[in-house]
């Protein structure tokens, strides 16, 4: 029964290392060349990522039929086989990290920057399997220095990342007042998934067999299908938080961020635009418009976006985002003293006060309050 199991594991993934990976990857590659991309200048980032995408997919196919034949002709245990794992490993960090960083920052793509840190990344991974093709003791020193500089380059780019996403989360905040930063919330999810597959072909590379290079294949094979849906799906979406995520000055994902600058004093004119914002907020009860964002006070106070998200920001010290749910809040808090829950439903509040959801109401509710909606009415 054992022997049988085994035989199926084996063959299974002989079907996905010499034909599913590489024919998935091969035809994401395609793909990314010849979808068409709708014409905006701000997607040019994007433009320039997904054809090296599209580059690096074709050239991928190819390595992971290499790979099975290089883990086949020099012994899958071997520590030339599993360097080359790590170091195709460590290139599709290095893609994954730079590609998905352009998505949440526009400005990110840099050409002469992937192309330094690029032929860098390469020029190691070619030093390390040069000296692991020797053979004897320096094959297996070149495999631990391979994985100590993997796990190190895993841990700088989840630093690169979360620094970056962070920025981006900031901007949402700034410009939206609902949780439109779930639109892309699937970036942050394709990262940690590319990690988690980053890990596990580490794994493999420890422990190399047929179980464990069917399960990693199968993974990542899955994981690059949803990437390259989404990735593909990016620009055609864009538009809908292309103001947004255009909003404010973020550090380069290549450089430290910049030491932050103490908090402005507001100035008169600060003080009086911040006086016309509280205006339509009071008298207009603008809060209550759903999906209401900064570009819609903006345009009706005749200014620029990021000029009203900054004066809310040194006069109010809060982000647009909370600055217009404390409004809501606080209506939601009057209605429900005014016994208008007794006519009306806590979903009908939560619509009625311009949150978009009931769910999006009590986690804003909670966190204002400190409790529920329904127990703030008991008390």
């Amino acid at each position: 029964m054992d022997d049988a199991l085994s035989a199926l594991i084996r063959s299974a993934n002989e079907v996905v290392s010499l034909f599913v990976a590489p024919g998935m990857v091969l035809a994401l590659g395609l793909c990314f060349f010849f979808v068409a991309i709708p014409q905006c200048r701000a997607l040019r980032g994007y433009t320039r990522s997904r054809s090296l995408m599209g580059v690096a997919f074709l050239l991928y196919g190819a390595a992971l039929i290499a790979e099975h034949v290089s883990a086949v002709g020099v012994g899958v245990g071997g520590p030339l086989a599993r360097v080359i794992i790590i170091g195709i490993s460590a290139s599709q960090a290095f893609l994954f990290t730079s590609t998905l960083v352009t998505l949440v920052d526009v400005e990110a793509f840099s050409v002469r920057r992937m192309a330094v840190e690029g032929m860098a990344l390469l020029a190691v991974m070619a030093a390390v399997v040069a000296v692991a093709a020797e053979g004897g003791r320096y094959a297996w020193a070149a495999l631990y220095v391979s994985v100590g500089g993997y796990v190190v380059l895993l841990a700088y780019y989840v630093a690169v990342f979360r620094r970056c996403y962070a920025v981006y989360r900031r901007r949402m905040d700034d410009y939206y007042s609902s949780d439109e930063y779930r639109w892309l919330l699937w970036v942050e999810r394709s990262f940690y998934w590319s990690l988690g597959i980053g890990l596990l072909a580490l794994l493999y590379s420890f422990v190399p067999s047929a179980a464990t290079s069917l399960l990693f294949m199968s993974v990542a094979v899955a994981y690059y299908v949803f990437f390259g849906i989404r990735f593909i799906n990016y620009a055609f979406t864009f538009k809908h938080y292309e103001d947004a995520i255009s909003c404010g000055d973020a550090a380069p994902s290549d450089s430290p961020a910049p030491p932050q600058a103490p908090q402005q004093s507001p100035t008169t004119d600060d003080e009086q635009l911040m006086a016309a914002i509280e205006r339509l907020m009071h008298d207009e009860r603008l809060y209550r418009r759903q999906g209401l964002t900064v570009a819609v006070v903006a345009a009706r106070l005749g200014r620029n976006h990021r000029v009203v998200s900054e004066v809310i920001s040194r006069c109010g010290g809060t982000n647009f985002k909370t600055y217009v749910n404390a409004f809501r809040v606080e209506e939601a808090v009057a209605l429900m003293a005014s016994g208008w829950l007794h006519d009306h439903t806590v979903d009908a509040l939560a619509e009625e006060c311009g949150f978009a959801s009931r769910v999006s109401f009590y986690r804003v509710f909670k966190r204002m309050k400190g409790v529920a909606p329904t127990d703030y009415m008991v008390t």
